[in-house]
């Protein structure tokens, strides 16, 4: 199936996805339960399709339309029930455009023999530690930071977090067409590499040649996932994580609606904070509307577990 067809459908089918959300969300009624719910059908979605108990084309839409529908379900806990918006929904649409580059890896590791059907799931495989996101925040020890994101313990300093846009992400999109115009944005844009020549490059030209030659080789993530497991924790990611960012999207506009006026950004302050949820954690209070939602302009990306507080 083709991200665009799978857009289109999705913006006739509204009214049933948001149904379906609405029974999910009242199903599973915190976000604690919604993320043990998708993690089980992450691992569910896996084990078929590595058994070839359901095809390509139906892992796709099953796990496209998982994410879409447990997206709005969290946008749902946090906004109280109020059903989405046409934008709201356009929004959560949009991030399938990633999934579908994810899926695009996966035929290709499937097509050169990097994953084969059939195989079994390896606890102990090696892979990739950017696929991995089954990790425990009870491992990670706690660290304090000062107002510019340097651990107070540290002995020395790190980079300081540097301000970015604080754009909001929830209005001005339009609707399904910011979905589909946002889908159209290239595999090289979204996720573009590269390796950049440094001036020994330049004043080596043996250098600069081994420098465009390893830059033009396909990075790992460019072949696709090399295991069923590293296959399994990506697929979480775009399941599970993202619901951080659609709940407290969700109660943004609830918040917003219901006259709150000022807003702050919490994080989780262990060492997995980039230095952007950092900076905007430091801001304190400021005017609702201020600030991103989680995974939105930071490097945490979808694993950004940030959450607001208003009054």
């Amino acid at each position: 199936m083709e991200l665009l067809t799978f857009i289109g459908q999705a913006a006739k089918r509204r009214d049933d996805y948001v149904d379906r959300a609405r029974r999910m969300a009242e199903s599973f009624t915190s976000l604690g339960a919604l993320e043990e719910e998708m993690d089980s059908r992450a691992v569910g979605l896996e084990r078929r399709l590595r058994t070839e108990k359901i095809s390509f084309s139906e892992f796709q839409r099953a796990a496209a339309e998982d994410a879409l529908v447990a997206s709005l379900a969290a946008m749902l806990l946090g906004s109280g029930g109020r059903t989405p918006s046409e934008v709201e929904y356009s929004e959560v649409m949009g991030q399938t455009r990633y999934l579908w580059a994810f899926f695009d890896e996966i035929r290709l590791s499937l097509s050169s023999g990097r994953l084969k059907f059939g195989e079994e799931f390896a606890e102990d495989d090696d892979w990739d530690e950017d696929e991995d996101d089954d990790w425990d925040e009870d491992d990670d020890p706690e660290i304090e930071w000062d107002a510019v994101g340097v651990p107070i313990e540290s002995t020395g300093p790190t980079r300081a977090p540097q301000p970015v846009s604080l754009a909001l992400p929830v209005r001005g999109t339009g609707a399904a067409a910011a979905a589909v115009n946002a889908a159209k944005t290239s595999r090289a844009q979204t996720e573009q590499r590269s390796t950049p020549i440094g001036l020994k490059d330049l004043a080596s030209p043996d250098a600069a040649a081994v420098t465009a030659t390893k830059a033009a080789r396909p990075t790992d993530r460019q072949k696709g996932p090399a295991t069923w497991k590293g296959l399994l924790g990506r697929l979480k990611r775009f399941l599970v994580t993202p619901l951080y960012r659609w709940l407290e999207t969700g109660r943004f506009n609830d918040k917003e609606q219901g006259g709150h006026r000022e807003m702050r950004r919490i994080s989780r302050r262990d060492k997995r904070v980039c230095p952007d949820c950092r900076y905007y954690d430091s801001l304190g209070w400021v005017p609702i509307g201020s600030l991103p939602m989680p995974g939105v302009n930071c490097q945490c990306h979808d694993r950004c577990r940030c959450t607001f507080e208003y009054r």
